[in-house]
């Protein structure tokens, strides 16, 4: 595999982590469990606080660098090639035709 893709599939497989780990904060302290339960909810939520920061990490530091933003432009561009060699291939086919 690519190293550039391989770059970008663990930069969002971090990004969903860390999202994740939010979202189940986020859940605690709206529904309530991070006051109800006392210390637990609240080991809870600092826990889920520190993975989305452990997992945030690698995809803002290659936002940074401009790294994440380069395999993006690449992939869409390398996207965009084939639409254009298939249109250039079928002009030609058309003109070999008459």
């Amino acid at each position: 595999m690519d190293p550039a893709k391989e770059s970008l599939v663990l930069n969002v497989i971090c990004l969903v982590f860390s999202l994740a780990a939010l979202a189940v904060a986020g859940y605690t302290v709206v529904t309530g469990q991070m006051f109800r339960t006392g210390v637990d909810g609240l080991f809870l939520t600092l826990m889920c606080l520190l993975l989305a920061l452990v997992f945030a990490i690698n995809p803002l530091l290659a936002l940074r660098n401009g790294e994440l933003g380069g395999l993006i432009k690449g992939r869409q561009k390398s996207s965009a090639q084939p639409e254009a060699k298939q249109a250039a291939e079928q002009k030609t086919t058309s003109q070999a035709v008459r």
